[in-house]
């Protein structure tokens, strides 16, 4: 399970990854905040929460990439 949000929207469930990095696709992002986002729901032990800040993927994304 995925969680999204954009700017001024509560975040939204997902059941895939791509799902919820479709909702996210091409959403500006705010100075004071870091949105859109996704996270992961269900993660298993050492697995980061956050999959992609602000629109990025977060520097252990990338790294695996």
């Amino acid at each position: 399970m995925f969680e999204a949000a954009i700017v001024g929207l509560y975040p939204e469930q997902f059941a895939t990854e791509d799902a919820a990095m479709k909702y996210i696709e091409g959403q500006p992002t705010c100075p004071n905040e870091v949105r859109p986002w996704v996270r992961k729901v269900n993660r298993s032990a050492g697995e980061k929460e956050f999959l992609v800040i602000a629109g990025r993927p977060t520097p252990d994304r990338e790294s695996r990439r």
